[in-house]
């Protein structure tokens, strides 16, 4: 056994090497010539829902190609002539019998590992006893092979992307970017992927048919149709795979509002003594029963799960328990934090975990707990106190930390620690957190980057390096939370955080070059110079939470704006291009309007009480929301991602007139 297994490994090296050196021009797989199929693609005979979707898939994308429709086929349909050989080349789909060789060298890896292999076939047969004819044959086969059946659909896609040249740049038609051949002709060779995050998910997007095809893994919301779930976490259709994982902070009380009538002691006490159901009690030993119950249910219906979500409900500290077991907790937290308005409520939120935890760990050994550290629970714990469960993943928020830059910014400059303020803490708790928690740690970050209307500048490169950051501090998984649709700006920084993820060692600068040239053709320098500028203006700014504005400079958007219009011109003659650079078109232009009312507001907020200044902010503010209403109307089926908090600052109730008001009364 051991020297079969050597052997193996051999030939899998030498697959491998040769794949990586310089192929023979003439050992390569023609899949279609002159728009007509010269190859099959087989399915298992016994395939999944996975497979059969992954073979549709490949079919329909090289129907695109070329032109050439594919056949479908179970694998005890093959054509093979004695003496001859199979009568075409094949493309062999997932848990085929003959893929069974390479199913085997994934078997170690990760279930989201694939293979994709393409070799000449042999003859294969007995000419007489003893006397193999290992004559080649006139065919290749292409094998799409996974550890599990994800990785058997992410082999389909990444076999399109690497060797056809497709991409899916962002959700719809738009965005994806199908090559026109009429001849499809691949060298021979091997490669193998593995993740570089095990756990992947673009957490607001419903994109389910982008998200896959950036391999990733995990959902918000699933197929389950149990009686006592909210609507809203039921997909209408089963998705085409299983996920590994449900990411989701905030979901615990809905778990038992169903029976909140029942049993009001479950729910968090309030300071006049009054049950408030919009929050639950952290120590009830009985809520922690029922959570563990129905988790349990959740994992039974859905097995192929690695791990579930556990979280309290959002907001501040206002509707917190205060009953005197969750106190006599909050009690062992950071003095500085007690009573606060953020309050200190780790050692409370992670004894419930806990008791959840060791609960499961029972009930369904090998699954893990996925809970979130945000808001007042997100300061680590005393580890002399309490410290994860063995079977606990952390789920870290970045709600507090810069919204320009990435983690490690700054911290080669001990000069810089009083600048970074928040930002530093994080790396400080995110690291406290890694050395206390066995199970590892998943990323939630905000890729838009802005609490101020979603202005999200442009910064994939800053992406790129959070991901390394994350990789060597031992992060099992990353999710980024943003706008529920890449739009405009989003685009490239969401595009960067998909690839990174996969590969967190992804050349920053070469993806998006290779973004620019797929997306914007003749435009593509133009666009990489607009990314690059407003990038550049950002990593360059100084740290901040919400200010995130100040980048806008005068200097920096006219130079941002000269490279999105040389763009246009560009492409002028091209109308998908000229569709696309619209949406990035529609976004910086109000930011160009939304960007100085913010910072003409900043600096009355912060002294210099000018009501002209102020009056400026506001017809500038008023602007923007003009203009927004204008791309509601354009693009009334993809929501415009800006301008939610616009109206409750220049708004007949803003804060911004309001602010005019007591600066125009202390004039008088």
């Amino acid at each position: 056994m051991r020297s079969a297994s050597i052997l193996t490994l051999l030939i899998f090296a030498l697959a491998l090497s040769a794949a990586h050196g310089k192929p023979d021009p003439a050992d390569q797989m023609t899949i279609a010539k002159d728009g007509k199929p010269l190859a099959v693609i087989v399915v298992p005979d016994n395939a999944g829902r996975t497979e059969k979707f992954a073979a549709e898939e490949l079919q329909k994308y090289l129907e695109k190609i070329c032109g050439a429709r594919l056949e479908i086929i179970p694998e005890n349909k093959m054509v093979v002539e004695k003496g001859v050989g199979p009568s075409s080349a094949r493309v062999f789909i997932g848990k085929t019998t003959a893929a069974e060789q390479l199913r085997n060298m994934l078997k170690k890896r990760d279930t989201d590992a694939f293979m994709v292999k393409i070799e000449r076939q042999q003859i294969g047969e007995f000419v007489r006893p003893g006397q193999w004819d290992d004559r080649p044959g006139t065919w290749h086969d292409l094998f799409l092979v996974g550890a599990g059946d994800r990785g058997t659909l992410y082999a389909v896609y990444d076999f399109l992307e690497r060797e056809l040249g497709c991409r899916w740049l962002a959700p719809g038609e738009l965005w994806e970017e199908i090559p026109r051949q009429a001849t499809i002709a691949v060298p021979a060779g091997a490669r193998l992927e593995e993740p570089g995050m095990k756990y992947r998910q673009d957490y607001a997007l419903g994109h389910y048919d982008w998200a896959l095809k950036q391999k990733a893994n995990n959902g918000r919301r699933l197929n389950w149709m149990l009686n006592w779930m909210p609507e809203r976490y039921r997909e209408v259709a089963p998705l085409p795979i299983d996920v590994r994982g449900w990411e989701s902070a905030h979901d615990t009380p809905p778990m038992v509002l169903g029976v909140s009538r029942e049993n009001p002691e479950w729910f968090a006490l309030d300071n006049k003594g009054k049950r408030v159901m919009s929050q639950i009690c952290f120590s009830n030993p009985e809520v922690h029963d029922l959570l563990a119950e129905r988790l349990s249910q959740l994992l039974r219906e859905c097995p192929e799960l690695d791990f579930i979500s556990i979280g309290c409900a959002d907001g501040l500290t206002v509707n917190y328990c205060r009953c005197a077991r969750c106190l006599e907790w909050d009690a062992l937290g950071s003095p500085e934090r007690q009573g606060g308005k953020r309050g200190g409520h780790t050692h409370r939120w992670l004894a419930m975990v806990n008791a959840v935890a060791d609960r499961l760990a029972e009930s369904d050994p090998g699954k893990t707990l996925l809970a979130a550290a945000y808001s007042s629970y997100q300061e680590p714990p005393d580890p002399a106190v309490i410290k994860p469960a063995t079977n606990v993943i952390i789920f870290y928020c970045t709600w507090d930390g810069c919204r320009l830059h990435g983690f490690e910014h700054g911290s080669d400059d001990p000069n810089r620690a009083p600048e970074m303020g928040a930002h530093s803490k994080h790396r400080q708790w995110i690291e406290a957190w890694r050395d206390i928690t066995p199970a590892g740690m998943i990323m939630l970050e905000y890729v838009q980057r802005s609490s101020m209307d979603g202005m999200a500048g442009a910064n994939p490169r800053r992406f790129v390096k959070d991901m390394r950051y994350l990789k060597k501090n031992r992060f099992v998984g990353y999710a980024g939370f943003a706008a529920p649709l890449p739009w405009g700006l989003h685009i490239v920084n969401r595009y960067a955080v998909a690839k990174a993820m996969w590969n967190p060692d992804i050349d920053a600068d070469a993806l998006v070059k290779d973004f620019c040239e797929h997306a914007f053709h003749a435009a593509s320098s133009n666009m990489q110079n607009f990314v690059n500028t407003i990038e550049d203006a950002m990593q360059t700014a100084g740290c901040n939470h919400c200010h995130v504005t100040l980048w806008m400079k005068p200097e920096v958007m006219a130079a941002a704006r000269r490279h999105l219009d040389a763009a246009h011109a560009a492409a002028a003659g091209d109308a998908t291009v000229g569709k696309r650079l619209r949406q990035f078109e529609a976004h910086f232009h109000y930011m160009e309007l939304a960007g100085p009312a913010h910072n003409k507001f900043f600096r009355v907020y912060y002294g210099e009480r000018d009501p002209e200044l102020m009056r400026e902010a506001i017809k500038l503010g008023e602007a923007a929301l003009a203009y927004q209403a204008e791309m509601l109307k354009e693009y009334p089926d993809e929501p415009f991602p800006t301008g939610g908090k616009m109206r409750g600052y220049v708004g007949a109730d803003g804060d911004w007139p309001k602010l005019l008001e007591s600066i125009e009364k202390a004039k008088k």
